[in-house]
């Protein structure tokens, strides 16, 4: 997140922002090297890549850098956790913020607040 930190205080606001909850090595190549290249497909946006540790506490992260950004949050560590990071990332302002869990799809919206649409 220091890397998006840094950005945001400069002025940069990236296309998105993706959270993974997740212990993958490719989650932490992707969160250690977002901001160096765009992404080809979308004419070089940079979309920020956050990886959070299993002892990471949701209500004790800083996620006022995603203030503003669409939202992307995978969670891979259970329901209970998905929904207490969606929580501590809803109140740092998202435009957007988009969340699956096991039977639906949480997502916010600064203009209609929460909605839950279930799996089909």
């Amino acid at each position: 997140m220091a890397q998006l930190l840094e950005l945001r205080r400069k002025g940069y606001k990236p296309a998105c922002a993706y959270v993974f909850d997740d212990s993958s090595w490719l989650f932490r190549v992707h969160a250690d090297e977002w901001h160096q290249q765009g992404n080809s497909f979308d004419r070089g946006q940079l979309y920020a890549h956050i990886q959070l540790d299993e002892t990471d506490m949701p209500e004790r992260i800083d996620f006022r850098p995603l203030t503003g950004l669409e939202v992307h949050l995978m969670g891979y560590r259970g329901d209970e956790r998905t929904i207490r990071l969606y929580e501590a990332i809803k109140r740092s302002g998202p435009q957007i913020l988009a969340a699956p869990i096991s039977t639906a799809v949480k997502i916010f919206t600064k203009e209609t607040g929460d909605d839950l649409f279930p799996n089909r």
